[in-house]
């Protein structure tokens, strides 16, 4: 099993929550969280994605297709188009920017399959508007093809532009886990984050780490330390690992909290490994 994933720097700051091995003084509050699972569906197995938006699958999709290849005589600039993940029933749309009033464009939505043959037209215009919008069905697990082709005035296609748009299956598979059961105080903790799939899973750098004391979570508040701001995302069939910095703490029970959520879906999820600090 590959152990990696895909991160996206957004911008640096700090978000002032947690501690690193240098620190050694903490106050306690009351933790957001009763008991929580240190998974979410189904993890005896691996849960395989329709589709795959990865590596070269979104290159050379002319080729792949009934289309003819960009000539960037009209689509260079000056054009946003919809791409990625979404959700079903999501509106996608092409907005065209400093093109010729007079331009007829043929706009289509196209549903495709793994290998992107086409399924079926969703939708399609010819016109000269430089907009066009529409909402994909509402189906999990699909795979759409959103295109603009410039026509001349004998139907020939002057210049194509192509995006892939896929709907997830909304469902999170996940396990949150720890290298060992037990550390001593200014220990080094590897946190790992298995996706089991099918969906990508979304999140940052941020951690909690609580202490159970008195019979009830409470959550260690450092000062002055914080994380980078980051997004990272997890793809199906791989594992993201994190080095926690434990300080100087007592021996007792303790968890890491972490929170992620499903790519192209409206699920979320906040999981807990607990571990135990010994002498």
């Amino acid at each position: 099993m590959k152990k990696n994933a895909v991160i996206v720097l957004l911008f640096f700051g700090l978000l002032l929550l947690v501690a690193c091995k240098s620190q050694s003084s903490w106050t306690l509050k009351a933790s957001e969280f009763d008991e929580l699972p240190n998974s979410i569906g189904n993890i005896s197995t691996q849960h395989d994605s329709p589709f795959d938006f990865s590596g070269a699958f979104n290159e050379g999709i002319a080729e792949k297709t009934e289309y003819e290849n960009p000539t960037e005589k009209w689509f260079l600039t000056g054009f946003s188009i919809s791409a990625g993940n979404h959700l079903p029933g999501e509106e996608v749309q092409i907005q065209l920017e400093q093109h010729p009033d007079d331009l007829i464009i043929r706009y289509q939505l196209t549903e495709r399959n793994a290998s992107l043959e086409k399924i079926n037209l969703v939708k399609e215009e010819v016109n000269t508007n430089h907009q066009f919008k529409t909402n994909l069905p509402d189906k999990e697990g699909a795979l759409y093809l959103l295109s603009a082709e410039v026509l001349d005035k004998n139907e020939q296609v002057e210049d194509t532009l192509l995006s892939l748009v896929g709907v997830p299956l909304q469902s999170m598979n996940a396990k949150l886990y720890t290298d060992k059961e037990a550390y001593h105080p200014n220990d080094t903790v590897l946190l790992q984050l298995e996706n089991f799939g099918p969906t990508n899973l979304s999140f940052g750098a941020p951690y909690f780490l609580e202490r159970f004391e008195n019979n009830k979570w409470q959550r260690l508040l450092f000062e002055n330390k914080g994380f980078e701001s980051i997004g990272i995302t997890l793809e199906p069939n791989n594992i993201y690992e994190q080095s926690v910095d434990l300080p100087n703490l007592p021996q007792g029970k303790y968890r890491i909290v972490k929170s992620f959520n499903g790519e192209g879906t409206e699920l979320d999820a906040t999981l807990a490994t607990n571990f135990k600090v010994i002498e």
